[in-house]
């Protein structure tokens, strides 16, 4: 698998995540309990409240921007600005989140609290999506060009 293929992949997986957070918003309180919103932004949806419809738009629209830096990375869109920059945030935060899975493992064993099954797969998700990202992001090269000799 080349290197924009795995660009591709993450970032149609993000783009796919970003619709999974435009539908919750539309299922409203339901959707916010089953996929870890806190029981908050439930209540909230429940009591007609535009906020929770908001913030996951928002992450939703977060998600969308970080599969485009993919597409673009890829060459499947124009590039963007701050490309290499943003395409090594975006690696951190999916790597980061799904880093948490070893927290989710760890944590019941030392406290009460316990960690809903969806969890664990929310995680492996994005720990899957940063591994996309950081394999293709060897890609980033700027296009070899004409060499230059260090040899006088």
């Amino acid at each position: 698998m080349n290197r924009n293929a795995f660009l591709i992949a993450g970032g149609s997986l993000s783009a796919l995540a970003g619709l999974s957070h435009a539908l919750m918003a539309l299922a409203g309180a339901p959707a916010y309990r089953y996929f870890g919103a806190g029981e908050s932004m439930a209540l909230a949806a429940e009591a007609g409240s535009p906020l929770p419809a908001v913030v996951t738009l928002g992450i939703c629209g977060v998600l969308v921007t970080f599969g485009a830096y993919a597409f673009s990375a890829a060459g499947v869109l124009k590039p963007l600005p701050k490309q290499k920059l943003m395409l090594s945030v975006i690696t951190g935060i999916f790597l980061i989140r799904g880093g948490a899975v070893l927290l989710e493992l760890v944590l019941p064993h030392f406290s009460s609290m316990r960690v809903p099954p969806q969890e664990y797969v929310f995680s492996l998700i994005a720990l899957a999506i940063g591994m996309l990202y950081a394999m293709g992001g060897g890609g980033l090269q700027p296009e070899h060009g004409p060499s230059r000799s260090t040899n006088s």
